[in-house]
């Protein structure tokens, strides 16, 4: 029993002194209605604002988070395509500000296409470029001491089905036909 305690009393200090860790996430959820506003949750965040969307395709997010000390501004500009089109469907921007008085700020934004393709922002360059899978996907993700900070976006994809399926749709339903027409056939 003497041999454990000295073992585990060292186990016990080192994870009293470890600090921690801890999560911020934002999530945008677009829906396949067209009509209603894109979703925004946040883990982790405190001072939210929720932005009003001025339209159903387009939603920001603003709150703070203190427990690190960054010293950089940090803009990312994400791109989410179409896949098998690669055009631009929505676009994700992450801003987080130098951290003052212990606290940091963090700015997300989410705008998507309404039916037709985005255009890219002029003079921008994206910081990533992602196929849609119309799953969560992580489009941002960065670790600040013990703070991870993640953002999320689900686009609103519409699936596009495989040509193979089209083929065996159609081969199936003219098996069905001819086997009708010889049904048929067969009882005159």
């Amino acid at each position: 029993m003497r041999r454990l305690f000295v073992p585990l009393a060292l186990m016990g200090l080192i994870f009293v002194w470890v600090d921690p860790a801890s999560a911020v996430s934002i999530s945008f959820i677009e829906s396949t209605n067209e009509t209603t506003n894109v979703g925004v949750t946040t883990v982790g965040l405190s001072n939210v604002v929720v932005v009003p969307p001025l339209t159903a395709e387009i939603a920001a997010v603003t709150g703070t988070f203190s427990g690190v000390s960054n010293t950089e501004r940090i803009f990312a500009l994400i791109g989410l395509t179409e896949p098998g089109t690669g055009l631009l469907s929505d676009i994700v921007s992450v801003t987080i500000l130098p951290t003052v008085a212990g606290v940091t700020s963090i700015t997300a934004t989410f705008l998507s296409d309404s039916e037709a393709a985005l255009l890219p922002p002029p003079l921008l360059v994206f910081t990533a470029s992602i196929p849609e899978t119309g799953l969560d996907q992580v489009v941002f993700s960065r670790t600040f001491g013990s703070v991870d900070v993640t953002v999320t976006a689900r686009s609103d994809i519409t699936p596009v089905p495989e040509p193979s399926m089209g083929i065996l749709v159609g081969t199936m339903g003219l098996i069905g036909m001819g086997g009708a027409l010889w049904r048929r056939s067969r009882r005159r």
